[in-house]
């Protein structure tokens, strides 16, 4: 039997959707036009996370890409190009970030139109020129998405010790699983010495299309791990919009409790995730439960600025 291998990567956690109207204020704006492929992505997609993503040849990460009019300043890409003004040239238009705030940025330029570059964010402006011509990373968008890579590496450093049924569900192996699950099915009831049950390592890498089947065959949606969570705390504590969903509608106990008595959507509060935050708070209005929780969610926002403006006016207004 083959070993596993990594699915393809994919762009989780997109924002809201946005018109072309404003696709095009944002470049009148700016006196810019953007390439037709990456026009299309904010258009198709509007930015999200990249779990696990890297680019071997030049050995950083890729984070997340930022998306057009977030409300939340981190994820927002007029606010990345305000940010970055004073060590990115106006030629370059940050697209998204790695590891300790690298940029990927698409370039504007005539000469180099549409090309995506690598930025190391302790490079200054005077440095980029010389820099900038040896880290062109892809020459579209296109060809950027395609060249992203699964740090299969890193994930199997972090599998090492247990069976391969863990390492096919961290990199989305599913045909792999399948297979399996016909010729040693016990394999996929095997649980880490952390608690972790296939489903949480599945959705600790944000592979949902794994998620939706190993529960279509019965995995256990309220196993707990060591620390008493169930796959719904994993899919709040790598800060997953989409996961959090996809559990939820899957019938996820979004009140069930963990060993420090707090439910999900307590530790999305937290941890200061809005967009989690938000989705649980509408998971609990549909079941009735607002009275009973809205008291200790809006004291626990009270220390956060971000929860204030973007949480609480939600949970006051009663509309989830």
């Amino acid at each position: 039997m083959r070993k596993p291998q990594p699915a393809r990567p994919k762009v989780r956690d997109a924002f809201k959707p946005i018109t072309s109207d404003q696709v095009s204020s944002f470049e009148q704006d700016l006196g810019i036009s953007l390439p037709e492929d990456y026009r299309r992505f904010i258009l198709t997609t509007n930015g999200g996370h990249c779990y696990d993503a890297h680019f071997p040849l030049i050995g950083d990460t890729l984070r997340h890409l930022y998306a057009l009019n977030s409300e939340l300043e981190w994820a927002d890409l007029a606010s990345a190009r305000e940010a970055s003004s004073h060590w990115i040239p106006d030629w370059l238009l940050p697209v998204g970030t790695g590891a300790g705030g690298n940029q990927y940025c698409l370039s504007l330029d005539s000469q180099s139109f549409g090309e995506i570059y690598h930025l190391m964010a302790e490079w200054l402006l005077g440095d980029l020129e010389e820099i900038s011509q040896r880290t062109i990373v892809a020459k579209s968008f296109d060809e950027f998405l395609r060249l992203i890579e699964l740090d299969v590496d890193t994930i199997k450093s972090e599998c090492e010790g247990t069976d391969d049924v863990f390492l096919a569900a961290e990199i989305g192996d599913l045909e792999w699983l399948k297979v399996t699950a016909e010729v040693r099915g016990d394999a996929l009831s095997q649980i880490t010495a952390t608690g972790d049950s296939l489903l949480h390592r599945a959705i600790f890498r944000c592979q949902l299309e794994v998620t939706k089947w190993l529960i279509s065959i019965g995995q256990d949606i309220e196993r707990r791990d060591s620390r008493g969570g169930t796959p719904l705390f994993t899919a709040v504590s790598i800060g997953s919009v989409d996961a959090v969903r996809l559990l939820v509608e899957l019938g996820s106990d979004t009140e069930a409790v963990n060993d420090e008595g707090n439910i999900a959507l307590m530790e999305a509060v937290a941890n200061g995730d809005i967009r989690c935050a938000r989705e649980l708070w509408q998971a609990i209005k549909r079941i009735g439960q607002v009275e009973r929780y809205r008291g200790v969610v809006l004291e626990m926002c009270e220390d956060n600025e971000d929860l204030m403006a973007h949480l609480v006016p939600v949970i006051e207004r009663g509309d989830g």
